[in-house]
């Protein structure tokens, strides 16, 4: 099988590092479970270009990147789907230096995963072409690719446990071992 993943928010948390620079850039708290642009600035806690400045802050720095854990077995489920012959690559929404920047920190947990950089607000449909199965924390992400990836996964966080999932999206995933059972059939413990 064919796997995509999402580099923020599936790979890596990034919400604690923002919450920390919000709080130094802005003198706002917000607590990280709840860092996303839709919460962030729809409940006025940030404008637009302050959420914007914050998070191309956090993907624009190696060593603070590199300071971040991954999400839990996100590194070992990573490598169980390689080992059993899937093709795993991750598409994000980062380019340039910050695409580079998520590869450095793939690298540094010994995954050798091809990377696709769309770029900031530019859809992933073509990095997604022939991909059967993709998994984002963004929903406005993945509706763009209904018709292109069959098996299309919403990652829940606080942030988006809310929301409706549209029929035409296949589900939510709610781990790695979740992940990692919806692509090889097996149950994990």
């Amino acid at each position: 099988m064919e796997v995509g993943l999402d580099f923020d928010g599936v790979f890596i948390d990034t919400s604690l590092v923002k919450s920390k620079l919000a709080l130094a850039l802005y003198g706002v708290y917000i607590p990280p479970e709840q860092f996303k642009r839709e919460v962030v600035v729809g409940c006025g806690l940030l404008t637009d270009e302050q959420y914007t400045k914050v998070s191309r802050t956090a993907s624009s720095d190696l060593e603070l990147t590199l300071s971040m854990p991954p999400l839990p077995n996100s590194v070992y489920f990573t490598n169980r789907l390689l080992h059993e012959g899937h093709g795993v690559r991750v598409v994000t929404s980062r380019d340039g230096y910050n695409a580079w920047i998520a590869m450095q920190y793939m690298l540094y947990y010994g995954l050798f995963l091809t990377l696709s950089g769309v770029g900031y607000r530019i859809p992933k449909t073509d990095a997604c072409r022939g991909l059967d199965f993709y998994a984002d924390d963004d929903l406005d992400k993945l509706i763009p690719l209904v018709g292109i990836v069959p098996r299309l996964y919403l990652f829940s966080w606080p942030y988006n446990s809310h929301l409706t999932i549209p029929s035409n999206i296949t589900g939510k995933t709610y781990s790695w071992s979740h992940i990692y059972s919806l692509i090889s059939g097996r149950n994990v413990v």
